[in-house]
Formats: structure tokens, sequence, C-alpha cells
């Protein structure tokens, strides 16, 4: 069973039904907006042609960024990145193409630390966004059923569902969870997004904090140009180029870096 349409973004309720329907297979479209409607045309044709449909290994289906100015970045590691998030510092990922849908799938991403108790804060400072909005998170798909009750969810790898929070989770990422006790949550495995995955795989908890890069009201970023206009217009103060294993730092911090 498909669902799709707006309605399917409400990942509290895909949660709700897919616990009364755990038996069934059920599928939620992450691109169910009207942006989704061209995938659906493209398939609608290939079908009526007869020809041979390949199903979408996964939505990294947008722009790169191409316009990178190399000159202004700083050659790192991914050990690096891992010691920035350690200290509680907030890191832009960029990688690939864009995420298609409304979701930051860790290809245009802000992450931070999850076990601070002032992550929201910290990060809702950065976004200028309301603080009663919830956080999603990025975990390890291996990880997901020692911290949430999945109820039979394999993965979730495009956020489309905020399962109940275990216990071992409300102690050690509440930053993460919501007033109703769920979170909304990105399985990762090494197929999907290994960069992400190997960053999850080296952190202390096996999840991040992860939001979509852009600041309230303007789009997720697309360009070079937009990243710079983040960092210039937020705290934000690094932003980690896997592509390129270099790294964007501001300049009122570049010499202690």
């Amino acid at each position: 069973m498909i669902f799709t349409g707006g309605t399917a973004l409400n990942v509290v309720n895909n949660y709700k039904i897919q616990k009364q329907f755990k038996d069934c297979n059920l599928y939620f479209e992450p691109v169910c907006g009207d942006e989704g409607n061209s995938i659906g045309a493209a398939y609608s044709i290939l079908y009526s042609r007869e020809e041979k449909i390949t199903p979408c290994k996964n939505i990294y289906i947008g722009e790169k960024v191409e316009d990178v100015d190399e000159s202004m970045l700083k050659d790192t590691t991914m050990k690096d990145v891992i010691s920035l998030l350690n200290k509680g510092n907030v890191v832009g990922l960029i990688q690939g193409k864009a995420e298609a849908g409304p979701r930051a799938l860790g290809n245009r991403s802000l992450l931070l630390d999850p076990t601070l108790k002032s992550a929201k804060k910290i990060m809702n400072n950065i976004k200028n966004r309301e603080s009663f909005r919830p956080f999603a998170c990025s975990i390890l798909e291996e990880e997901a059923d020692s911290y949430f009750y999945m109820q039979g969810i394999k993965k979730t790898p495009h956020m489309m569902h905020a399962p109940v929070a275990k216990l071992k989770a409300k102690n050690k990422i509440f930053s993460l969870i919501h007033v109703d006790h769920t979170c909304r949550v990105q399985t990762v495995n090494e197929k999907d997004n290994p960069v992400l995955y190997k960053l999850l795989k080296n952190f202390k908890v096996p999840m991040l904090m992860n939001t979509s890069f852009n600041l309230a009201g303007y789009p997720m970023v697309e360009t070079f140009k937009d990243i710079l206009n983040t960092v210039k217009n937020s705290s934000l103060k690094y932003v980690y180029f896997s592509d390129y294993n270099k790294m964007l730092i501001d300049e009122k911090v570049y010499k202690k870096f």
C-alpha cells in the first residue's frame, strides 16, 4: 500500500498507521508534494511504453554545489569533523546531490551533538526559528531499535516516521524528544549515505541532531553563495564539504582552528 499527498508528511500519523498494520507492506512516498508529480508522470510514461522501470535507489537527485571556491576552504579530515561535533559545535554537511523532498537527509544538513542540554537552543539560535518546533535525528540503522519503538519498521531513510522514544533515548538524547515522546527519525546505512554513516559510526552516540541547512524563511542551500550567506547571517562556524575533504571555517575562528 502506498501513501502519498500532503498527509503522507504527517510522520506521527505514519507511525501510528505502521503500528496498526505492522504486518502489511506499507510505503510512504518521501516526495509526496506537487514536486513529486513529475516523478509519477515519468514512471507513467515509461509504463505506457512498456519500458523497463528501475526503482529509485535513493532521493539524492537534486543539484550539486558546483560553484565551490576551494581557495576559501581548509584541508580537513573526518576525524576533525567528529572532534568539532564532540566539542558541541554545529557542523554543516555538504555532499553530492541535494535531497528531493522537504527533509534534510545528510547531503544538505546541519548536525549537532544531541546529548547537549542546550542543543535545541544552539540550533534555534543559528536557524532563527521558533523554540517549540521539534528536531529530527539521523541514527545508525542497526541502532534504531535500541532507542525507539520501531514497531516493525526496518528502516526509515527518508524521515517518514516519528517513533516513540524508549527510556534509553529519553535519558541520552532528550533534546531530540518532542513533548509527545516521539522523534522524527532517519535511519542511515553505509550503502545509502557512507559519509553520514561514518560520522555516526565514530561519534560518541550513534545519532546526531539533523536539520536542514537553511535559515528560517529561506529554502535549503543550493549554491556556494547560499552557504556563504548562511554563515554570514548566522552563528554557524563550520561547513564540511566531504566531496573535497575540506572545510569552510568562519574567519573569526579560523586562527583558532
